[in-house]
C-alpha cells in the first residue's frame, strides 16, 4: 500500500437556481472574512481566499456550482519537494470538518450532486519504479522499459452505502507517473530550480451521479462519508477493489 501525501483536497456542491448566498457564503462558513475577494463579471464567478489549517483555502462560487478548493502552502523547498497537506487521508481533516459544520447550517444549498476530489502524491526513485508502483493499482501498465507518458483513467461506480434508494457512487480515478521540479521566475523569465523529483500521482473525484434526484439534506454528511470511503477504497487497492 502506497503512503500517500495530499496535495489538494476539494468538495463540489451542485447548485438549484433558488441559491441566492453567494455574497456571505464564506463568511457564513468559516466565520470571518477571506484575504481576498473577487468577482468576475463576466462569468458570474465569486472567488475568495485565505490562509487555512496550515494551507489556503479557497471558495469558487458559481451560478451551478460551488467548490470549496483546500490546496498545499506555495512554494515548495529548495530540495526540489513539493510541498503537502501531510499524510492521506488524515490531511483533509480540516477541510472535511469544515463542510461537516457547514452541511449542518441553514446555508447548505439543496443539491441532487456532490463531488469529493483529491489530488495524492507517494515518491519514486524514477519513472521506472513509478510504473512498477502502479501496478500494485491498476492493469495495463507497459512492461516496455522505453514507455512513457502513460495515463490511466477509469470510473467504477458502485451502489452507496448509505442506503439512500437509487443512489450510486462514481469513483473515478486519474493514475500517472510525474516528474516535477520547482520552478522560480526570475527577470529573465522561467528558471529551473532543484533537482527532479518523480512521483506516483493519483487524482481522484468521487461523486454522486447527475441524474439522481434531489439528496436529502438530513442525509448529506452520510454522503460524504461514504464518498470519503470511495476515495480511501480506490486508494488502498486501485481498481482491484470492489
Amino acid at each position: 500500500m502506497a503512503n500517500w501525501t495530499l496535495e489538494s483536497a476539494r468538495l463540489t456542491v451542485f447548485l438549484e437556481p433558488n441559491f441566492t448566498r453567494f455574497p456571505t457564503l464564506w463568511d457564513d462558513v468559516v466565520g470571518e472574512e477571506p484575504e481576498t475577494s473577487i468577482f468576475q463579471k463576466p462569468t458570474a464567478m465569486r472567488v475568495a481566499y485565505g490562509p487555512f489549517a496550515g494551507g489556503r483555502l479557497q471558495l469558487q462560487a458559481q451560478p451551478v456550482r460551488l467548490d470549496w478548493i483546500f490546496d498545499a502552502p506555495e512554494p515548495g523547498d529548495e530540495t526540489g519537494k513539493r510541498n503537502t497537506l501531510g499524510a492521506f487521508p488524515d490531511g483533509a481533516t480540516p477541510l472535511l470538518e469544515l463542510v461537516y459544520r457547514w452541511a449542518k447550517s441553514n446555508s447548505f444549498p439543496e443539491t441532487r450532486r456532490i463531488a469529493l476530489g483529491f489530488t495524492l502524491i507517494t515518491p519514486a526513485l524514477d519513472r521506472l519504479s513509478g510504473y512498477r508502483e502502479l501496478r500494485n493499482f491498476i492493469d495495463g501498465v507497459p512492461a516496455n522499459e522505453e514507455a512513457s507518458d502513460f495515463l490511466y483513467q477509469v470510473n467504477i461506480p458502485r451502489k452507496s452505502t448509505t442506503g439512500i434508494e437509487g443512489l450510486t457512487i462514481n469513483r473515478l480515478s486519474k493514475w500517472s507517473v510525474m516528474l516535477v521540479r520547482l520552478m522560480a521566475l526570475s527577470s529573465f523569465g522561467a528558471v529551473l530550480e532543484g533537482p527532479e523529483n518523480s512521483v506516483v500521482h493519483l487524482d481522484l473525484d468521487i461523486n454522486t451521479p447527475q441524474n439522481f434526484g434531489m439528496i436529502p439534506k438530513e442525509r448529506i454528511r452520510e454522503v460524504i462519508d461514504d464518498l470519503l470511503s470511495g476515495a480511501l477504497e480506490i486508494s488502498n487497492s486501485g481498481t482491484h477493489s470492489k
